[in-house]
């Protein structure tokens, strides 16, 4: 009996070859966007679980409980906070100390190499972490002073085919080489990894090469270094958490002491407070900073997980409102099943088997599509996901039989349950309605196209975003100005060179320095003013920036350098910065209450008008330009001519050689940084904008088949009316106007939720555009415009059809 029902499904999918196509197409593409979406989310929501201990693993991280706002939680810890918490706290089995160290210059033999994810940590990192060496002893590799493990891919790129243990390289540290011994080489890492590196050094070489990191390596009111902890077999972190305040009272008792002295602080309490966050835990946290890489923000998992689900249903709403189109030319068929004696339960196992067989087949097709389109979803999600991963996962193997069933189930259930409670008199006569005028049928398409209107309306929502910070003003100019960073560099003395050599030629316009170039960092300062904690952005910057960026000078002077006090004790200020603390431009030559020590009541010798130093979605903070040559300079700003870029940078190349021959030239456009700051958001509106083409593209595969049917099922009476003399403009209205009423209903219910949730996006940002109405006259009309072309295609075709033909008896 099987045998025959399955028989009979593919000779109705055969017979229908159009239909069956629609539907094939339209489920695997569903299908195969709801299995990207499956290999993401996992993706995401693995992170960081491939760690053996995972459970007993735990990163630290300072929380404040004072009143003032001006500090937030922060993950980077006071060195000598690993071993007090192994000596005090006896759940605590082991610590292990990270310091990210960004770039470093490595040379082998007569070739250098600038390399990124430099960490250094103790010996006990791979006790703590699983990540295994490819060579190497994981208990020894990072024992000793001088030793160094590569990451595979950079063991690759320096050493090639050949084993690199007990091989030296030079590494700069501090402006210096060193010789540092290959003891290890770690296996590639997993993707999904918030701790990535591509060298590992032991921590007691940045102890013994930077004054900076041994001056605080016991001090407790600086921050030096990310903390991860593993916690003894079966432990309660509730009951370490609730003795971290006598830890921190214990330690850090006589800062607070002083706090309260100076009216800081008033609880009686520690003013802050360390808490373990679970090591599964970092990656979807948005709550908790970074550290080594930024969280994911987790609604956007979500989000993409309903974009995928909306597709899905799509083309399972397809299915539907294709199968009940179809039903009158099956209606005589289901009566003279009935009157032959079948049963409803079998013609609906009839009906959902021909279901199964397309969804088993779009499947099969939607395995091919995910694997050709995986190359364009991994570069637009930033990830590296492959279906291999999908066999290792016992949930997405899971996920992907659940979702072939409830695919099957959902398409085929109305039509199933449908045809399969007719009464045979009724389907002998053929007296049922299954025109596009159905009542569920045009539900389906109304739901189907809101989802798309919606979808198209957000894709413009977030691009006109993504353009107006791309195009707003910032209060600097980035266009034209290279960022070269100095890596250890003598800033004053390469600025001073460049000038030298670069300083006639007519594309370099102007050459300056700062201590961070926008986009790649930020430092921060904190002060009591007034007995209120406060904190500004510092930026510690040659005489000449103000003019390089050209930012607008509103009020006062620049620098001079030939003021001796200009290069110790004035600043220049932004606007947010007078008026956070009160004042105004009048304070232009007044002294500011602030003793950093090597810094002490500087003057205010001008104001800038507020510059957007980081990502827009940030409001302006107070910022503060100084010349003190206490902090470095660390990265060179060069503006060049716009109509010269290639020989310019050709140019400041051929300069760094004859400077720096032993250190590689790197570069960037700095307004290029600035638009990183917005790939996350640039990213993911290119995915909604691939979803709404899906989206629309399925939705409009239905209409067409739907409008095929209706014309056919209307075929008599547009013959009769072509007769009586309709023109064919005539019955293009006829068959069209109903498609496009449900299509300007689909518009009016989607416009209104799309609006909520572009607002509701927008408001992640401190500055941000209008939502403009024709972004949503721009939707409807995209999806007014794709049903016009779908169902004109079958009325023209109907209406031009000799109705000698159309009222031919069947």
């Amino acid at each position: 009996m099987i045998k025959n029902y399955l028989k009979i499904a593919f000779r109705n999918l055969f017979k229908n070859k159009v239909y069956s196509f629609i539907n094939i197409v339209g489920l695997s593409l569903g299908l195969a966007f709801s299995v990207l979406v499956i290999l993401f989310v996992n993706d995401e929501l693995t992170y960081d679980r491939f760690h053996e201990n995972g459970e007993n693993l735990y990163r630290l991280y300072r929380q404040p409980l004072m009143e003032e706002d001006m500090y937030d939680t922060d993950v980077y810890m006071p060195m000598p906070t690993a071993e007090a918490l192994k000596r005090d706290i006896p759940e605590v089995e082991e610590t292990v100390r990270l310091i990210p160290f960004g770039n470093l210059i490595i040379r082998k033999d007569a070739a250098a190499l600038e390399k990124d994810g430099v960490l250094f940590t103790d010996p006990s990192f791979f006790d703590l972490f699983s990540f295994p060496l490819k060579l190497g002893d994981p208990a020894t590799a990072l024992t000793n002073p001088g030793s160094i493990v590569l990451s595979e891919d950079a063991a690759d790129q320096i050493f090639g085919n050949r084993n690199p243990l007990g091989e030296t390289l030079s590494l700069r540290l501090n402006g210096e080489f060193s010789e540092f011994e290959v003891t290890g080489v770690a296996k590639a890492l997993p993707g999904n990894s918030t701790i990535s590196f591509n060298i590992l050094l032991p921590i007691q070489d940045v102890l013994s090469r930077y004054e900076d990191y041994a001056r605080v390596e016991n001090r407790w009111d600086a921050t030096r270094n990310l903390l991860y902890v593993k916690l003894n077999d079966g432990t309660d972190v509730n009951l370490v958490q609730a003795k971290m305040p006598q830890f921190m009272n214990t330690h850090m008792g006589s800062m607070f002491d002083e706090m309260r002295e100076d009216g800081i602080y008033k609880g009686d309490g520690p003013a802050l407070v360390y808490r373990f966050q679970p090591m599964e835990d970092i990656h979807l946290n948005t709550g908790v900073p970074g550290g080594l890489s930024q969280p994911g923000n987790p609604s956007y998992s979500y989000i993409l997980g309903g974009i995928a689900l909306a597709v899905l249903l799509i083309a399972c709403f397809n299915f539907m409102i294709l199968s009940i189109g179809r039903s009158a030319k099956r209606a005589r068929e289901v009566g003279i099943r009935k009157v032959s004696g079948a049963e409803r339960g079998q013609i609906m196992f009839q009906f959902w088997a021909e279901t199964f067989i397309v969804a088993a087949m779009a499947m099969a097709i939607g395995f091919l599509f995910t694997e050709f389109a995986l190359p364009v979803f991994n570069e637009l999600s930033g990830k590296s996901l492959s279906l291999g991963s999908m066999i290792e996962s016992r949930w997405i193997v899971s996920g992907l039989i659940a979702l072939f069933v409830v695919t099957g189930l959902v398409a085929g259930s109305y039509p199933a349950l449908l045809l399969s409670g007719f009464k045979p008199i009724e389907s002998l006569n053929e007296r049922l309605n299954f025109s596009g005028n159905n009542a569920l049928t045009r539900s389906l398409i109304m739901v189907q196209f809101s989802i798309s209107v919606f979808l198209v309306a957000a894709t413009l929502g977030m691009g006109k975003q993504l353009d107006f910070m791309q195009n707003k003003n910032l209060g600097f100019s980035g266009e034209q100005v290279v960022v070269v960073p100095l890596n250890g560099q003598d800033g004053e003395r390469t600025l001073s060179l460049y000038r030298d050599i670069l300083g006639g030629e007519e594309d370099i316009v102007e050459i300056t320095g700062a201590n961070v170039s926008f986009a790649t960092g930020l430092w921060r300062r904190g002060y009591n003013y007034n007995g209120e904690l406060m904190q500004t952005a510092v930026f510690r910057v040659d005489p000449r920036f103000i003019e390089t960026l050209e930012m607008n000078l509103i009020a006062g002077r620049d620098f001079n350098p030939l003021l001796a006090s200009d290069s110790t004790q004035s600043i220049i200020v932004n606007e947010t910065f007078l008026s956070r603390h009160g004042m105004d431009q009048a304070a232009v030559g007044e002294t500011f209450p602030i003793d950093w020590g090597w810094m002490n009541n500087p003057v205010i010798i001008g104001v800038v008008e507020d510059f957007n130093y980081q990502s827009l979605a940030a409001d302006i903070e107070p910022a503060m330009m100084y010349m003190n040559p206490r902090d470095p300079i660390l990265n060179m700003m060069i503006r060049i001519a716009p109509d010269q870029v290639q020989s310019s940078i050709s140019k400041i190349e051929s300069a760094w050689s004859s400077i720096h021959s032993d250190i590689p030239f790197t570069y960037s456009f700095l307004d290029q940084d600035m638009d990183e700051l917005y790939r996350a958001e640039e990213r993911w509106g290119k995915i909604i904008r691939y979803s709404s083409v899906f989206a629309i593209f399925i939705a409009c595969l239905g209409l067409f088949g739907l409008a095929g049917i209706s014309s056919i099922q209307r075929r008599k009476e547009i013959g009769i009316r072509k007769v009586m003399g309709a023109s064919v403009q005539g019955i293009l209205i006829l068959l069209s106007k109903d498609f496009a009423k449900l299509i300007l209903i689909s518009v009016a219910v989607a416009t209104p939720v799309a609006w909520y949730v572009l607002q509701y996006w927008l408001r992640q940002f401190a500055f941000r555009t209008d939502l403009d109405p024709g972004i949503f006259l721009i939707a409807g009309g995209y999806a007014l415009l794709c049903t016009m072309l779908m169902v004109g295609w079958h009325a023209i075709r109907a209406a031009t059809v000799n109705p000698v033909q159309s009222l031919r008896s069947e």
